[in-house]
């Protein structure tokens, strides 16, 4: 039974009825005549009037913009897929589209927000789903998720499916209180250092580098001989080495290793070598050089890259997370991730109050909010240290 009746500028209306023992909001707009001369009329239905509101205004944009399929039922999972493989499949890093087509395939496909058509998602419907991630997943990745699909909605309005993002509504804690950032101690450093000076530790110049210079796994993995500059003691940094995986439409995946750009002009960067790092750096071209010696030519691969196994082969990309961590374990230390060396290098640098826009610089952060947050880390231990010298004093 209609209850109320409110017209809309001549076009159509807006009425709140029962429907299936609901009461829902109804909108009605015209859409032009059939071949017969008939007028022809789209419905809309909502639990709310905005909601209706939207609908038809949603539509109306994409009329404009001519470019309405042939039927308005596209899922946001089938959206996301043609996003992806239509609209950015030849201008994305292949490490970038793999990162989306995770998102797409773990957290999209066969969701709660994939199942339902595009132009019906809402803030609610994006902030029930993360909601209910959140119970399983910490904040920074359900954070991460709400990013990629953002951009992705962006595109959908640009075309003209739908007239608004509702993702930028969404509201997601501001950190997890148990999110910390994981470095290793001054005494564990020494440790651990020691024990790859003294150990026979394959991989023992690729963890100095990466403790004085802060330098990413990735950049490590692609630095060649020519950035380095004996002379003026020097590192370059212009490249990052990655195993990708490439997706066809079809889903077909197959993996290599790829040379990128960094992400952003920041992390083009020149670092200096200290007096530990040069030493490390010869003796791995002393190393390299006598494997080229032992190793038949026709076997041997030359690519000017710095860290490579005996053939000359690029290292595996898990393989200095792994070694790492069996080292951490031989120490007796709690494991942390590879990535915490470049954690390591920025907290030793605090301790010893370099400011933070040289650290900022070294590390390559574009933004120093990035970087701040390693500072804060460091000052949360330093303020506390300096509230135990007062126990001498009172």
């Amino acid at each position: 039974m209609k209850k109320s009746t409110k017209k809309g500028n001549g076009e159509g209306s807006i009425s709140k009825i029962e429907k299936n023992g609901k009461m829902v909001w109804k909108g009605t707009i015209s859409i032009g005549y059939d071949e017969n001369g008939k007028l022809k009329r789209k419905v809309f239905y909502g639990n709310t009037k905005i909601e209706v509101v939207d609908k038809i205004a949603e539509f109306k944009a994409r009329q404009n913009l001519d470019d309405i399929p042939n039927d308005d039922k596209i899922t946001f999972e089938e959206w996301f897929y043609n996003y992806l493989f239509q609209f950015r499949v030849h201008d994305m890093k292949p490490s970038t589209f793999d990162r989306y087509y995770g998102i797409y395939s773990n957290y999209v496909l066969n969701s709660q927000i994939g199942k339902k058509k595009l132009i019906d998602l809402r803030t609610i419907d994006f902030q029930k789903y993360y909601t209910a991630l959140l119970k399983n997943k910490p904040v920074s990745t359900v954070k991460s998720i709400n990013r990629y699909v953002s951009t992705c909605i962006n595109e959908a309005v640009r075309q003209g499916y739908i007239s608004k993002n509702y993702t930028v509504n969404v509201r997601l804690p501001k950190a997890d209180e148990n999110e910390t950032i994981n470095v290793l101690s001054i005494d564990e450093q020494k440790r651990f250092v020691n024990y790859i000076n003294t150990a026979d530790v394959e991989l023992k110049n690729f963890f100095i580098l990466a403790l004085g210079t802060g330098m990413r796994q990735g950049e490590i993995m692609g630095l060649k001989w020519k950035d380095i500059n004996f002379k003026d003691r020097a590192i370059k940094i212009t490249r990052s080495l990655k195993k990708v995986t490439f997706i066809d439409a079809d889903g077909t995946r197959r993996s290599e290793y790829i040379e990128q750009t960094p992400k952003t002009k920041s992390s083009i960067r020149e670092i200096p070598i200290s007096e530990s790092v040069y030493k490390c750096l010869k003796d791995q071209e002393k190393k390299q050089k006598l494997n080229k010696l032992y190793i038949d030519n026709s076997i041997y691969i030359e690519s000017d890259y710095v860290f490579t196994d005996k053939i000359g082969n690029t290292i595996d990309k898990n393989k200095p997370n792994r070694h790492f961590r069996a080292i951490l374990k031989e120490l007796k230390i709690n494991p942390i991730k590879f990535h915490s060396l470049r954690h390591t290098f920025a907290t030793r640098l605090f301790e010893k109050d370099v400011p933070v826009k040289t650290v900022q610089a070294l590390l390559g952060h574009k933004d120093i909010n990035t970087t701040m947050n390693i500072y804060t880390h460091v000052m949360k231990e330093q303020k506390e240290k300096a509230i135990n010298i007062l126990d001498d004093i009172i």
